[in-house]
């Protein structure tokens, strides 16, 4: 009796966060100048352009790479990339 309770309980805790990692999305790359070098100094800006009001910064490690996470992949979002002496 105490071990289907304690399964039980286990499952209903877990579904809010099963149901907030639906709609996640993850976004990874690497930003290089034209000659393939990467640009250590980027930093990437995603704006939601729908639904909701969403603007997060983020900064590329120094080889260029970078992994972006959003919490509702079922929306449309806006990137640039930017960085100091590129135009």
């Amino acid at each position: 009796m105490r071990k289907s309770i304690l399964l039980g309980l286990i499952f209903v805790l877990a579904l809010p966060i099963t149901a907030l990692a639906v709609g996640q999305a993850r976004m990874t790359g690497k930003v290089v100048d034209p000659s393939g070098k990467p640009i250590k100094d980027a930093t990437i800006t995603v704006v939601a352009t729908e639904a909701r009001t969403f603007k997060e910064t983020h900064k590329v490690k120094a080889d260029g790479t970078f992994a972006i996470a959003v919490v509702d992949g079922t929306i449309r979002y806006e990137f640039t990339v930017s960085a100091p002496g590129m135009g």
